[in-house]
C-alpha cells in the first residue's frame, strides 16, 4: 500500500510504502510491552507525550500514547496528512527529527500540533522488516526540549525493541501459514530427527501409510526404512546420503502400508538448518503414484508397439521423466549422434542439455513452458545436438506430455528426433544463392558475372570441370572455364549444351555413354548437368564419375543460373540504355547529345584541326507526305550509312533531328575534308542510279584551324553553307522527286499516263478557247499532268480494281486529292497549283469533296479541269467502266451542269467539242 506525506521544509509531497492488509495483527502481548515502553519514556526524559503512530492511507493514528496526566492524546486519534506534521516528515526521510521549540522555528511555527500547545518533538521511524513503514516513535512537550544524548539513545533503543517485535512477529506468521499448509497438504508430510526417527506426521501422511494416529508412528520410533520392502533399502539409503550432503533429493520408491499392501510412491526429501546453518532435521514428502504406474504399464505395451513401427523409420525416440529427469532412448540415437547409449548412461536432462546447441535451449525452455501449460497441444521444434565427431546435427524435435502426477503436474513425455541435416543444409544453400542474387546486383561486366556463377556453383555442386558459354554470332563462346578445360568455340547445335539451348530445357545426364542428349562428349566426361541461360548462353557442370550428380543439384543449379541470367538481364538492359542515351534510334548513329558531349571533349588544341560537316536531306517532307513515313525513314538509314561508311572510326557522325546529320572530324585538314566530302556525294549518285527515289544530301562544312576560334561558329558555319546548298539544290531535287512520283503513278497504271497527256492536249485546246492568257494555260497544263498526283499514294490494287470499290477503299481513292495538294505545296514550282489539285473534285452544287465547295468558291481552273476530267474519263475504257461516244459524254455533261460542273464552262465546252468535231 501507498500513501503521500508532506515535507513541511521542502513543501513537496512524496509517496511512501505504508503497512498493507497482508502484515499481521499486533498481539495483546506486544501493545502490553510498547505501552511500557512509551510510559518508561515519558518519565525518565520528562515530557508531556511519548507516542507510537502508525500511518494509514490519508491519515496519522495515535496507536499507543504514554499514560501521563499532561498528554493531549488519545489512543485512537487520528489526523490527516498532507498539513506537515512532524511524523510525516520522519516517516518521508526515514530518519530522526527533532525541534527544540517549533515556535522559534520559521518552518513549525504553523505546525498542526502547535494547537494542542506540542512545541517540541523528537520523533523516530519505524518500519517493517521488508522496509515498509509501520509510523514513528515519537515524543512531545509543551515546553522547549533540552535531549541529551542518552535520551536520544532511549527512544532509539526501544524502537529497536518494537522493530525486532515487527520481524518476531512476521515469523511467527510465516510459521503459522507453513504449519496449515503441512496439516492441509494432499501430500503425505514427515519429519524425522538426524537418527532417522520421525517425530512429525500430517494426517496425509497417515492416510497413505494405512495408520489411524500419530502416536502409531512416534511411540514404535519408526524410520523411513521402516517405511519400504528391503528391496529398496539400498535406494533409500542412498536417497538419505544425498539430502544430507546435497540438501534435497527426488524420486520414486515402492513402499509398504500398515496392512502390507505394496504402493508406488513419489518421495521428495530435503534437511532442514536453523538460522547459523546447523542441521536441525529432514523433511519429505510422500505422494501415492501407484494409479500412475499402472497407467504407464499399459503405455510401454503401447510404446513398445510404436517403437516397433518406428524402427522402420529414421526417427530416434525418447521418453522423458519430466520428474525425475531421466530419459530413455533408443538406439537409433547411436547412428544419429555417433555415442554408444551404454557408454551415456544414466541419460539424464542434463545430459541433453549438454549436447544441445546453447543458442536452442532458450527456444526449448519457452516451448516446454507453454505446453506444459496447455497453451501449444505439442513441442516441435529444430534444434541443433553435438555429434561425437563434434559437428552439429540438425534434428526435428517433437514431443508431448503422456501423463500427469496426480497433482496435476507434468510427469511423462514421449516424443521423436528426426536428422533433418540435409534439409537444413539446403536450406542454407537456398540462402546462399539469395544473397548471391543480391551480390550479383552490384557486379557491372558480364565476366564477373559468369565467374560469380562458376565459384559459387563449385560451392553447392560436387563437379570436376565446369563453363559458361554465351552466344555470339551464332556460336558458343566461352565467357569462363575452369581450370583443366579447354576453351572452344562450339557450334549451337553441339552436344548437350547445344539442346539445352535450342529447347531452352535443363538436362541431367547421368552416364554420357548410355545417354543420347550428351553426344558428342570427351570419353572422360562421364555425367553432366546443361542448364540453359535462355537466350543468353548455357552453364555446364561436368563430372569425371557416372551419377556425379542428381536432380536436387540439377533444381539448385536452375535457381542459381535463373540468378545469372537475371543478372545478365540487368547489365545488358543497362548498356543498352545507356548506348539509347547516345544513339538516334532509328539510324543508330549517335545522337545530338552525345555530339554535343564530344564537341567539347574534342575541342582542344591536340585535335586541330578540326573539321565539322552538316548534312540535311533535301526534300524528306515532300517524301514523307508522298510516299509515307516509313518511306522516309527508309532513305535517313540510308543516309546514314552512306556517312558512316565515309568516315574513319575517329570521326563521329550523329543525326542531330529530322533530316539533319553532323560528322566532327579531329585531325582533319582542307584536303582530307574535301575527300570524304567527294566519298559522300560519290555514294549518293551511285545509289541514286538504283533508286526509285532519288536521294539528294545539301552538304556544308567549316574547320577550325586557330585554337582562338569558337568551335560552336564553326558548326554555325558549317551549318549556314549547307543552307545555302540547301537553297540552291531543293528546287531540282523536288522536281525529281515529283517527277519520280508521276514515273511511279504511271508504273501503277499505264493508263494513268495516257489519261494525263489526253487531258493535257483538252485541257490547252478549252483554255485557247476561253481565251485565258500564256500563264494560265501553263498552270492549267500543269494541273492537267499533276491533277492525279495524290494517287500515287494509293495502292495498284484500288487503283486498278475492275469492280465497284467498297465504302473503305472509296474513302481511301477520295483522299487522293487532299495527298496532291500536300505533294504540290512541298515544290515551288508545283505550289501554284495545289489549290487546284485540292479542289478538282468539288462540285457546282458544293456536293463534292474534300471541302463542300461550291459555285464560284471552287478556284476557276479547278473547274475547267473537272469537266476535262469527266469527259476523258467517258470517253475512254477504266478498269471499272467502258468507254461511251463522244455525244453521249457530252449529253451527260450537259444534265449535269449546274450540279457537278460549272454551267457556264459546261455549255463552252460542249459547243467547243461541237465545233471541234
Amino acid at each position: 500500500m501507498k500513501t503521500k506525506v508532506f515535507l513541511k521544509e521542502e513543501q513537496e509531497f512524496k509517496e511512501v510504502m505504508i503497512t498493507d492488509p497482508a502484515k499481521p495483527e499486533i498481539k495483546d502481548e506486544f501493545l502490553s510491552k510498547w505501552q511500557n515502553l512509551i510510559n518508561i519514556a515519558a518519565n525518565i526524559i520528562g515530557v508531556s507525550a511519548a507516542l507510537i503512530m502508525k500511518i494509514n492511507q490519508g491519515s496519522m493514528e495515535v496507536f499507543l500514547n504514554s499514560q501521563n496526566k499532561d498528554t493531549p492524546y488519545k489512543a485512537g486519534g487520528s489526523y490527516s496528512l498532507g498539513h506537515g506534521l512532524y511524523c510525516e516528515t520522519v516517516i518521508a526521510k526515514n530518519k530522526e527529527l527533532y525541534i527544540k521549540n517549533a515556535l522559534e522555528d520559521e518552518t513549525w511555527k504553523d505546525n498542526p500540533d502547535i494547537n494542542l500547545n506540542m512545541i517540541s518533538y523528537y520523533g523516530l521511524p519505524l518500519n517493517w522488516p521488508d522496509g515498509k513503514s509501520f509510523g514513528t516513535i515519537c515524543i512531545l512537550d509543551d515546553k522547549s526540549m533540552d535531549l541529551n544524548q542518552d535520551n536520544r539513545q532511549l527512544l532509539k533503543e526501544f524502537r529497536s525493541v518494537i522493530e525486532a517485535d515487527f520481524s518476531l512477529l512476521i515469523k511467527q506468521q510465516e510459521l503459522k501459514i507453513k504449519n496449515k499448509a503441512i496439516e492441509n497438504s494432499l501430500a503425505g508430510i514427515a519429519f524425522s530427527n538426524m537418527q532417522g526417527e520421525i517425530f512429525y506426521v500430517n494426517d496425509s501422511f497417515l492416510k497413505l501409510f494405512g495408520h489411524k494416529t500419530p502416536e502409531e508412528i512416534y511411540d514404535a520410533k519408526i524410520t523411513p526404512l521402516d517405511l519400504i520392502p528391503e528391496t529398496e533399502f539400498d535406494k533409500i539409503k542412498k536417497a538419505i546420503e544425498i539430502t544430507i550432503e546435497k540438501g534435497k533429493w527426488k524420486g520414486e520408491s515402492k513402499a509398504l502400508k500398515k496392512s502390507g499392501e505394496q504402493i508406488h510412491i513419489q518421495i521428495s526429501a530435503s534437511l532442514v538448518k536453523d538460522d547459523n546453518g546447523h542441521e536441525i532435521c529432514m523433511m519429505a514428502s510422500f505422494e501415492d503414484i501407484t494409479e500412475r504406474k499402472e497407467q504407464e504399464i499399459n503405455l510401454k505395451k503401447q510404446k513398445d508397439k510404436l517403437n516397433f513401427i518406428i524402427k522402420g523409420t529414421d526417427a530416434g525416440t525418447w521418453e522423458w521423466n519430466v520428474q525425475t529427469g531421466e530419459i530413455i532412448c533408443n538406439e537409433k540415437y547411436e547412428e544419429i549422434l555417433g555415442y554408444e547409449l551404454e557408454k551415456l548412461k544414466p541419460i539424464t536432462i542434463e545430459t541433453w542439455i549438454e549436447l544441445t546447441h546453447p543458442e536452442d535451449l532458450k527456444k526449448v525452455e519457452q516451448l516446454l513452458k507453454d505446453h506444459f501449460k496447455g497453451e501449444i497441444t505439442q513441442y516441435d521444434l529444430d534444434i541443433r545436438m553435438k555429434h561425437k565427431k563434434g559437428h552439429w546435427v540438425w534434428l526435428n524435435a517433437r514431443g508431448r506430455l503422456i501423463s500427469l502426477t496426480d497433482t496435476g503436474e507434468p510427469y511423462k513425455m514421449f516424443g521423436v528426433h528426426i536428422d533433418i541435416s540435409k534439409q537444413k543444409k539446403h536450406e542454407q544453400i537456398i540462402k546462399e544463392l539469395h544473397k548471391v542474387a543480391i551480390e550479383f546486383q552490384n557486379l557491372d561486366n558480364e565476366k564477373e558475372i559468369c565467374q560469380k556463377t562458376i565459384e559459387t556453383a563449385r560451392d553447392i555442386l560436387d563437379f570436376d570441370l565446369s563453363h559458361i558459354s554465351l552466344v555470339k554470332d551464332q556460336k558458343f563462346i566461352p565467357a569462363v572455364v575452369t581450370e583443366g578445360m579447354k576453351p572452344e568455340i562450339l557450334s549451337l547445335d553441339y552436344g548437350v549444351i547445344g539442346k539445352a539451348f535450342k529447347n531452352n530445357k535443363s538436362y541431367l545426364v547421368l552416364d554420357a555413354e548410355e545417354n543420347p542428349d550428351a553426344k558428342p562428349t570427351d570419353k572422360t566426361y562421364r555425367s553432366a548437368i546443361a542448364v540453359p541461360i535462355k537466350d543468353i548462353g548455357v552453364f555446364l557442370a561436368i563430372s569425371t564419375n557416372k551419377n556425379g550428380f542428381n536432380q536436387k543439384d540439377l533444381e539448385l543449379a536452375e535457381i542459381l543460373i535463373s540468378n545469372t541470367k537475371a543478372a545478365l538481364d540487368k547489365l545488358y538492359y543497362q548498356k543498352e540504355l545507356e548506348y539509347k542515351s547516345f544513339h538516334d534510334s532509328l539510324t543508330n548513329l549517335y545522337n545530338r547529345r552525345f555530339f554535343e558531349e564530344e564537341i567539347k571533349r574534342l575541342d582542344t588544341k591536340r585535335q586541330l584541326p578540326i573539321s565539322i560537316i552538316m548534312a540535311d536531306l533535301n526534300g524528306l517532307k515532300l517524301i514523307n507526305d508522298s510516299y509515307g513515313h516509313d518511306v522516309g525513314d527508309e532513305l535517313l538509314k540510308k543516309i546514314a550509312k552512306i556517312l558512316e561508311s565515309s568516315i574513319r572510326k575517329e570521326d563521329i557522325a550523329a543525326r542531330q533531328g529530322g533530316d539533319e546529320f553532323a560528322i566532327l572530324l579531329p585531325k582533319t585538314n582542307r584536303e582530307q575534308l574535301s575527300k570524304i566530302i567527294k566519298r559522300i556525294k560519290d555514294k549518293v549518285e551511285r545509289i541514286n542510279h538504283q533508286a526509285d527515289i532519288p536521294i539528294s544530301i545539301a552538304l556544308g562544312s567549316a574547320i577550325k584551324e586557330d585554337s582562338a576560334e569558337d568551335i560552336n561558329e564553326i558548326l554555325k558555319k558549317a551549318d549556314d553553307n549547307m543552307y545555302q546548298n540547301k537553297l540552291s539544290e531543293s528546287r531540282s531535287t523536288k522536281s525529281r522527286i515529283v517527277q519520280g512520283l508521276l514515273n511511279s503513278l504511271n508504273a501503277k497504271s499505264n493508263e494513268t499516263k495516257e489519261h494525263a497527256l489526253r487531258m493535257r492536249d483538252l485541257a490547252v485546246k478549252f483554255g485557247n478557247k476561253l481565251k485565258l492568257t500564256y500563264s494560265e494555260i501553263n498552270r492549267l497544263s500543269l494541273l492537267a499532268t499533276m491533277h492525279d498526283i495524290g494517287k500515287t499514294t494509293i495502292s495498284e490494287e484500288i487503283l486498278t480494281k475492275a469492280a465497284k470499290l467498297d465504302e473503305k477503299e472509296w474513302m481511301i481513292m477520295k483522299k487522293h486529292s487532299e495527298q496532291g495538294y500536300k505533294i504540290a505545296s512541298a515544290s515551288e514550282e508545283f505550289i501554284l497549283v495545289a489549290e487546284d489539285i485540292l479542289a478538282h473534285h468539288e462540285h457546282w452544287d458544293g456536293s463534292g469533296y474534300p471541302r463542300g465547295l461550291s459555285g464560284e468558291e471552287i478556284p476557276y481552273l479547278a473547274r475547267i479541269i473537272s469537266i476535262v476530267d469527266a469527259y476523258d474519263v467517258m470517253t475512254n475504257d477504266r478498269p471499272y467502266s467502258k468507254a461511251i461516244s463522244m455525244e453521249e459524254a457530252l449529253k451527260e455533261i450537259k444534265s449535269c451542269a449546274g450540279s457537278q460542273f460549272d454551267p457556264e464552262l459546261a455549255d463552252k465546252f460542249i459547243e467547243m467539242m461541237n465545233n471541234e468535231f
